[in-house]
């Protein structure tokens, strides 16, 4: 008897298919979407409901209901679980059957159907109503902890994933129509490229330790991140759209607007080329040493199973001997234009400290600026940037994690996070060979970090494809797991970025040498020194945006 209740509970995935069988949508189906056909229901089912038939009223209202029920559970991962468990507890009771439960309610055959038409205003309150739920959930999540750096980190992995392909799709979408797609299909197309790349990249995590704990908030963020994404593009659309009407009813009023973006766009230009050269060099020195007690910190999970790969048995190649050293960080982010912008005034001058090379003196400004705005991302960017410089990983990292919670597009900060991961790996690499045989733990605490470092340079290069640094240093790390035919084409692809690089060349040459003659490739190499020559210039820091 109790066997057979198990055997008749509802799962997840089986209810979730169920709501979407009522309002005919598929997987990944946008907000906009189900909210129109819920609203188109309850429009066809209206005179049903005031029918004096009470078998046809019955109907309509029972079809009504499951259809809100189903939009609302669609969207309010609290109220799925409620249904979920009320649901459960029915077929424990025995008092009805799963069939009964999971059966699509029709409406009634006297239901009219008419087709009302979508409204703008209702399309957005509707995605303003999941952000309101949204924001209830996230409240019960853990503040800090290595489970919510985790969550964040996969967080940002899943919304660049969705933000991407959005913007990929919108493209392709455009290009294919002449700039002209029509705009409800345009909505669906690109919200469903966004939401099965950010599945994608969630269930990608399914093995990963805090996956099970996070499950809810992670369906959640795909929804959430797919919807922020294709609105976004939907809105550029509209924008177009706008403006070619406008060219066409008074096209001397758009060579003046033509005229001052023309003007706007060049004194953008110029005030980042001044950025750049005045402050995002300003780091591009070599890095200290490790510091053992800061090290401990920032190793991630040693199992994270990237291509059955680990630290090269082999010394020569796991310190990478004779290998010219990492690419520098990227620099810092440029000042900022508005003192009025809440914690800009403390910005700018830790933006101006630190181009005198003072960084302690700059820590307290750029740390001020953050409390006293919390969305100043550039500010939580140039601290991880000091943080990396005094070679201080675990703050580094927590000041990137901040970056990217505010900026989760900002390449830099991926790029920047990737070389915490490298530099700190050299020390655990000294500590794995200081015994013999080599320290198995420390090995495989060696492995997880460099291949954190080699998954956030991946992401860096699909966030900027001309991001050289990101290949040079990918392949530093992928050398160093004995991955050598995938670091070569890492400094490959690096050198067809900028042949002009020494390090570049000379890396190279060697992964070249140690894959036709291992032998004697470790007899040029200057045995038992970690450092090689120095690596190249990072790349430049981001402008104020």
């Amino acid at each position: 008897m109790e066997g057979g209740k198990l055997a008749e509970k509802i799962d997840e995935s089986t209810l979730r298919a169920h709501f979407r069988k009522v309002l005919s949508v598929p997987a990944n189906a946008s907000i906009r979407q189900m909210a129109r056909i819920r609203d188109r229901e309850i429009g066809i089912c209206q005179e049903a409901l005031e029918s004096v038939e009470v078998e046809v009223s019955q109907k309509a209202r029972a079809r009504v209901e499951s259809v809100k029920t189903a939009y609302e559970c669609l969207n309010d991962h609290k109220r799925f679980h409620l249904q979920l468990e009320e649901l459960n507890k029915q077929l424990e009771d025995g008092k009805v059957k799963k069939s009964d439960l999971l059966k699509v309610v029709e409406a009634p055959k006297e239901a009219v159907r008419k087709m009302p038409k979508p409204s703008a205003s209702r399309d957005k309150q509707a995605l303003e109503d999941f952000r309101q739920k949204r924001q209830e959930e996230k409240s019960v999540l853990p503040e800090k902890g290595e489970n919510r750096v985790w969550l964040d980190e996969t967080s940002t992995e899943i919304k660049v994933a969705a933000f991407k392909a959005a913007s990929d799709k919108a493209q392709d979408l455009r290009r294919e129509a002449h700039e002209e797609p029509d705009s409800d299909t345009f909505f669906e197309f690109v919200h469903a490229a966004s939401f099965d790349a950010a599945k994608e990249t969630s269930q990608a995590k399914t093995k990963a330790p805090y996956f099970a704990e996070f499950k809810d908030e992670l369906e959640a963020l795909v929804e959430e991140f797919s919807e922020e994404a294709t609105w976004e593009e939907y809105n550029r659309l509209e924008s177009a759209v706008a403006r070619k009407a406008e060219v066409k009813s008074t096209p001397n009023k758009m060579t003046v607007m033509v005229s001052v973006l023309l003007l706007i766009v060049l004194g953008l230009v110029f005030t980042n080329v001044g950025v750049m050269m005045t402050v995002g060099e300003s780091l591009d020195h070599p890095i200290a040493a490790p510091d053992k007690e800061k090290m401990k910190t920032i190793l991630p999970e040693a199992d994270i199973g990237y291509k059955n790969k680990s630290l090269s048995t082999v010394k020569e190649i796991a310190w990478a001997d004779g290998l010219a050293r990492p690419a520098s960080s990227a620099g810092v982010a440029g000042r900022c234009s508005d003192n009025l912008i809440a914690g800009a005034a403390d910005y700018n001058k830790g933006c101006e400290l630190i181009s005198r090379n003072k960084l302690d003196e700059a820590l307290p400004f750029f740390t001020a600026a953050v409390v006293k705005n919390e969305k100043l991302y550039q500010g939580y960017y140039n601290l991880g940037c000091v943080h990396l410089r005094k070679c201080e990983p675990a703050a580094a990292r927590a000041d990137f994690y901040n970056t990217l919670k505010w900026q989760p597009t900002m390449a830099q900060a991926v790029y920047n996070q990737g070389l915490v991961y490298l530099i700190s790996s050299e020390e655990t690499i000294k500590q794995a060979y200081a015994k013999s045989p080599i320290d198995k733990e420390m090995a495989q605490r060696t492995t997880a970090t460099l291949q954190a470092a080699v998954d956030q340079f991946l992401l860096a290069q699909s966030m900027e494809p001309r991001m050289m640094q990101a290949y040079y240093n990918e392949g530093l790390a992928r050398y160093r797991l004995n991955d050598l035919e995938n670091a070569l084409k890492a400094f490959e692809k690096s050198f067809e970025l900028d042949p002009t690089v020494a390090g570049t060349i000379r890396n190279k040459d060697l992964c070249k040498k140690m894959i036709a003659s291992p032998d004697s490739a470790k007899k040029m190499f200057a045995i038992g020194s970690l450092l090689g020559p120095v690596g190249p210039q990072g790349p430049p820091g981001p402008g104020y945006n």
